[in-house]
């Protein structure tokens, strides 16, 4: 997978050629038009891609902060969270693990963002952008069939969301239990 940084880069990249591409048989309100285009496509993969790859990081994050039984307070609330959804679920046929890996990503992001706010840490801000970019990111996954489109979010903007959850959820310095 491809890292937010790799990923915009490739989009500043290609949105680089696509401004000066050359499109014969064309009047220049026409290229403007088709250039127009390319971008905002451009613009709805890349911002796709990087919200795909934030799942990835949170989920990667959640499953093994589950798996290794780290303790620092962001993954007791995970384990909390976990235990919560598996007692709901009532599949005690599966281990704990297996159940979680299930939990919808917008309980995650709720419980990181309830977890930043109640730290009286403005990050929780972030958090809920990310929520808010999801119905986009569904938007997108399944077809674009709708016909009012969602917030799209700036592919730079998800860069900077990106860095910040590496700082303050991929780093956190967890302590696996012993």
């Amino acid at each position: 997978m491809l890292t937010c940084a790799e990923i915009i880069n490739n989009y500043r990249f290609t949105r680089g050629i696509l401004v000066d591409i050359y499109v014969p048989d064309m009047i220049p309100s026409q290229v403007l038009e088709y250039k127009r285009g390319l971008l905002n496509e451009l613009t709805l993969c890349a911002s796709f891609n990087l919200l795909a790859s934030i799942e990835a990081l949170l989920r990667t994050d959640f499953n093994d902060t589950i798996d290794k039984g780290y303790r620092d307070k962001l993954s007791n609330r995970y384990e909390t969270l976990c235990r919560n959804f598996h007692k709901e679920k009532g599949d005690f046929n599966r281990s704990l693990h297996s159940v979680c890996k299930s939990i919808p990503l917008k309980s995650i992001l709720d419980e990181i963002n309830d977890y930043f706010r109640d730290n009286c840490d403005n990050f929780y801000l972030i958090c809920s952008e990310i929520i808010r970019f999801i119905k986009f990111r569904n938007w997108y996954a399944h077809g674009r069939h709708h016909k009012r489109n969602p917030n799209i979010p700036d592919p730079e903007d998800l860069l900077e969301i990106c860095q910040n959850l590496n700082k303050k959820i991929l780093l956190r310095g967890h302590k696996a239990s012993d």
